[in-house]
């Protein structure tokens, strides 16, 4: 059995998919939702398959938007690998909505988790250490500023937390809200030449993105197949594996309490105080609990070669903290 990916929580791994077998003996209402899961995905699971004890539900990597049954947002990836680049609503095809944004004569960096405009400043993440500084509260409360790496990326309202801007941004996430004509992001990305990158597997309003080709910054456009509901962090995790980063340090990647999530405010955020999380009436809790596992599981599948490392496991509502102790040294 893979080493320290048995029990994540209260989630237990049933299928092994290095073995192909069977972790142990399921009861019969556990056998039968594995075998729901299998015709669900329609072949032999590529990924480890997990049980969620609590709720009770099968679920693994291999669920997709194109697979599943139930609603969408349960998956954590919106196609296979064999795929996802060819999808006309996510991949590849879908670039042409953005084509007055994006610049040809760049090139496209494709692999089978996502694809990015290859501008020429991409190259140097390469092999390269990137912190991830997201908006949870364990950026506030958890030391990570003199933490050793090459570049730190960012994302969504960086500016407004005086901890972020003085750690010299070098790339941030652009959400729909962020847009150059905020003077104070419009400064910062032009003194610190910070890349802006915008993800097009989430609609992005024309101006916003106007905004940044006006203004004549680095602007990349990029997508991952990836897509948990919890916050930008994650695509940055994706976009800094696409990169070919060799480690990746995070923070601020916090996941959300059942309060919050119940509440749909994001409480105690490093960048804006009371904000309202925009999540699906359906998610929950469990949900979250749900992406994390397949967050990791993943990572730790496809990219066993990149170090990564939790700042924020101190932070007593770090949901990620159970399972990154286990796993990272």
């Amino acid at each position: 059995m893979n080493e320290n990916r048995e029990y994540w929580t209260q989630c237990r791994m049933v299928y092994d998919a290095t073995t192909q077998e069977i972790c142990y003996e399921l009861p019969d209402d556990v056998k039968q939702k594995f075998h729901e899961f299998i015709k669900k995905i329609g072949k032999r699971p590529k990924y480890n398959v997990w049980y969620d004890e609590l709720t009770p539900r099968i679920f693994g990597a291999d669920e997709t938007y194109k697979n599943s049954l139930g609603r969408k947002n349960e998956a954590s990836f919106l196609d296979d690998r064999e795929n996802f680049i060819y999808n006309k609503q996510y991949g590849m095809p879908a670039i042409i909505e953005y084509k007055e944004y994006f610049d040809i004569s760049n090139g496209i960096n494709i692999n089978k988790d996502g694809f990015y405009e290859a501008i020429d400043e991409m190259k140097k993440y390469k092999d390269s250490t990137i912190l991830i500084v997201a908006g949870g509260p364990s950026t506030n409360h958890c030391d990570w500023e003199k933490e050793e790496r090459d570049y730190t990326w960012s994302c969504n309202r960086f500016y407004k937390n005086e901890k972020i801007k003085n750690a010299k941004i070098d790339l941030f996430y652009i959400n729909s809200e962020t847009h150059m004509g905020i003077p104070e992001l419009s400064e910062y990305v032009k003194q610190h030449n910070t890349i802006c990158a915008a993800d097009t597997t989430i609609s992005r309003p024309p101006n916003i993105l106007q905004s940044f080709k006006n203004a004549d910054c680095n602007t990349i456009l990029f997508a991952t197949r990836m897509f948990l509901s919890s916050g930008a962090g994650p695509k940055l995790v994706s976009l800094a594996l696409l990169a070919g980063a060799k480690e990746i340090k995070l923070v601020g990647i916090d996941g959300w309490t059942r309060k919050q999530i119940m509440t749909r405010n994001a409480g105690e955020h490093a960048f804006e105080s009371n904000k309202q999380l925009k999540i699906s009436d359906n998610y929950t809790y469990n949900i979250q609990r749900r992406e994390n596992v397949v967050f990791w599981d993943y990572l730790m599948t496809e990219y066993p070669h990149v170090k990564f490392k939790n700042l924020g496991e101190s932070y007593k509502n770090n949901t990620h903290a159970e399972i990154t102790k286990k796993i990272l040294s």
